[in-house]
């Protein structure tokens, strides 16, 4: 409706006029349109929001504005098509116009939307996003606002709780061609350059041995990383498995979790196996042989520790063949049983030997249960102890001999912790002492059978030597005594207690009798 100026003035825009007759004035002249067209407005405005119009009710347009339902509208077009048509008829788009449509079909993917036969405009999620499956729902009304190119629907997170951003990005895939170590991606079409960011797919060819450089098309290597930056462990990548990488400038990072820093929780007892020609960089101890075997036990020990959860397990560190396997055995935050083998039946053959300014096997911590059996410990430093346990660990010494330099120390130092001796013990060489508890620990044997053999070796301490609230008990009956031993038998100090089940003071190898303080007890 446009302005209707008053009756028989030229100006289409000229004001209206009053009169006044005390003076003879004429006031402007009002033209029918001017009373008719805004009834006119008024009424369509109150029937096309579904209003009948009432004289006896004066605040039906108040009513009609609020109620909008010119803006509302009923779909009946198809699948990803809608179809809709106003009343009166729209005309033409126009950025700002809001609609209301009852939805008559589930959508399952990009949606369109035609008004009044003005054509298709797309209908997207708010931040311009393709609508996604089911975004739109029989039943629902969706509200959607014209942008002035295309429908935003303002509410489809109202629809379904998971309701996402989704984005579909053309990452670039190819099949390694390269070796073990060094992947090679040929991505076609070729990617020359890369920028912070730019992700790729790579099909895996080798299962790699460690750290792998990574060639894409012609560019520079760089090396994979995994996604907390440190370079990649051997096996944490598989034959054909598919990895996703992102470009950071420095390196290939990977996406997800590599297997170095997962922990696997054992659902049942595990065998590793160790060899003199195994392997510590492509071996993973699976198999008894050369290409799968690891080659030293400490490769075995951290194996385990970095990859699995062993509590309430048993893992067997098998020695695979008779040989020296060299080099210190460093045991510590693994909860579970960890037994290191040899051969029970021919123990000279299978030998741990420490190198030569320390032990052969320390064992530190709470929780930590190791048993050794069938094994030679070959002692090549003059200042250590062959095995130690220290502060909460368990140790257990089944069928085992020592041998090595001459030491102060001895075969078994133990503080604050546990040992127990099992079956067949053979000493070879002379030193300060046989074992040694200080600090609240304890070292048994006879909870079932178990000799000692003392091959002519002397003691410098003694045999059996206990200090500072620490126990030993080696119980006369359940334990054979075989051989000579010179020097002290027994040292007992500071609330400490040597038991031997009524042995006698010359029972324990030695020539000497021990030394017992008045805080302490033999017997």
């Amino acid at each position: 409706m446009k302005y209707q100026p008053p009756y028989g003035v030229s100006d289409p825009d000229a004001p209206y006029q009053n009169g006044d007759p005390s003076i003879a004035k004429q006031g402007s002249i009002l033209p029918a349109a001017a009373a008719e067209f805004p009834q006119r407005e008024i009424v369509h405005v109150i029937e096309k929001n579904n209003i009948a119009p009432n004289d006896n009710d004066l605040f039906q347009l108040t009513r009609a504005t609020r109620a909008q339902w010119v803006n509302f509208c009923v779909d009946t077009g198809s699948q990803n098509a809608m179809s809709v048509a106003l009343d009166p008829p729209l005309t033409m788009y126009r950025q700002g116009l809001p609609l209301r449509v009852l939805v008559k079909n589930n959508n399952s993917g990009p949606t369109t939307i035609n008004v009044n036969g003005l054509g298709n405009r797309a209908v997207t999620r708010a931040n311009g996003a393709q609508l996604e499956a089911n975004d739109l729902r029989v039943g629902m009304i969706a509200l959607l606002v014209d942008d002035g190119s295309k429908f935003q629907m303002v509410n489809f997170q109202g629809v379904l709780a998971t309701a996402n951003n989704n984005y579909y990005i053309d990452i670039p895939y190819a099949q390694d061609t390269g070796t073990p170590g060094n992947c090679l991606g040929i991505y076609s079409p070729p990617i020359t350059t890369a920028v912070n960011g730019d992700l790729v797919l790579l099909r895996v060819a080798y299962r790699n041995p460690g750290p792998v450089m990574f060639t894409v098309n012609s560019m520079a290597p760089k090396p994979i990383v995994r996604n907390d930056g440190k370079p990649l462990q051997a096996y944490d990548l598989e034959e054909n498995e598919i990895i996703i990488l992102v470009y950071n400038v420095n390196a290939w990072q990977a996406l997800r979790l590599m297997r170095s820093q997962v922990m696997f929780k054992l659902t049942a007892n595990l065998i590793l196996y160790v060899r003199t020609d195994g392997n510590d960089t492509t071996g993973d101890g699976s198999t008894n042989d050369a290409a799968h075997a690891f080659k030293t036990v400490q490769r075995a020990v951290d194996f385990v520790k970095a990859s699995f959860v062993t509590a309430g397990r048993t893992v067997t560190i098998q020695l695979g063949m008779p040989g020296t396997y060299v080099g210190k055995v460093y045991v510590s935050n693994l909860p579970g049983s960890i037994v290191i083998r040899g051969d029970p039946a021919n123990v000279p053959s299978y030998v741990m030997q420490g190198p030569s300014d320390a032990s052969c096997l320390d064992c530190v911590g709470s929780g930590i249960d190791v048993t050794l059996q069938g094994i030679t410990f070959v002692l090549q430093s003059a200042n250590n102890y062959y095995l130690t346990g220290n502060y909460g660990s368990y140790m257990t010494i089944d069928n085992c001999s020592f041998t090595g330099v001459q030491t102060a120390w001895g075969p078994l130092g133990l503080t604050a912790a546990t040992a127990t001796w099992v079956n067949n013990i053979h000493f070879y060489q002379h030193v300060g002492t046989c074992m040694a508890a200080v600090e609240n620990s304890a070292i048994i044997s006879g909870a079932w059978y178990t000799a000692f053999y003392v091959h002519g070796i002397a003691f410098s301490s003694a045999f059996a030597w206990a200090n500072g609230g620490s126990q030993i008990s080696l119980y006369y009956g359940y334990v054979n005594l075989i051989g000579t031993g010179y020097g002290y038998r027994y040292f007992s100090t500071l609330n400490s207690v040597i038991l031997t089940g009524a042995g006698g003071a010359e029972w324990l190898p030695g020539n000497v009798n021990g030394i017992v303080d008045a805080s302490s007890v033999y017997t």
